[in-house]
């Protein structure tokens, strides 16, 4: 068990593709909105726009004995407030050492598994939100980065540089990415309108 409490939920989790013994999580605020299934959007942890508030216990954990004990990870370059949704990645090659997390504030990167971080780039277009926070790393190449969003954003130098290479004009929402783990250029986007594949 993370911690104890009726408003935090666990909205993502992802293991060292390495060593699936250390295992990242992030846990959110969980609020509940008025008129949110009437055409609000709003995922957990806030409406689109809305502030969200800062809550013990939120935020980011490591566990290196497959989640038997869990540490919480604060300071050390994450910020202390506007987290919101978090999203996560382990590189694979890496030895666990190279994370990404993709929030409300932004998306930051550690090279050293978790203990120190840093903001990696300042592109708005790569920030999560209350709708959208995910992030996905390739599994041959731990440069190669990409974010979810309006549009589908990648970075191939390690997160510092963001292009979006699919999406608008077409309207379509990206919420998840599969990318074949022996073969990077195999993907599966889940979008609004339906699942796009590529191969190449």
């Amino acid at each position: 068990k993370l911690i104890e409490g009726d408003n935090l939920g666990a909205v993502n989790m992802v293991a060292d593709p390495d060593n699936p013994q250390t295992i990242f999580a992030a846990l959110e605020v969980y609020l509940t909105i008025p008129n949110a299934g009437r055409g609000g959007g709003g995922g957990g942890g806030g409406g689109r726009g809305e502030a969200e508030p800062v809550t013990p216990g939120a935020g980011i954990y490591k566990s290196t004995d497959q989640g038997l004990t869990w540490t919480y990870l604060s300071g050390h370059g994450l910020p202390d407030s506007n987290m919101g949704r978090i999203g996560l990645a382990v590189a694979a090659g890496t030895g666990g050492q190279r994370v990404f997390a993709v929030m409300t504030g932004g998306m930051y990167r550690s090279d050293d598994g978790g203990a120190n971080w840093h903001r990696s780039t300042t592109d708005p277009r790569s920030n999560g939100s209350s709708y959208f926070s995910q992030v996905y790393v390739a599994p041959d190449n731990p440069d190669m980065v990409y974010v979810v969003q309006t549009s589908l954003y990648r970075s191939t130098d390690g997160g510092q540089t963001f292009a979006a290479f699919k999406g608008a004009p077409g309207g379509d929402d990206y919420h998840v990415l599969w990318i074949d783990p022996a073969n990077g250029k195999r993907i599966l986007a889940g979008v609004d309108q339906g699942p796009t594949i590529s191969v190449d």
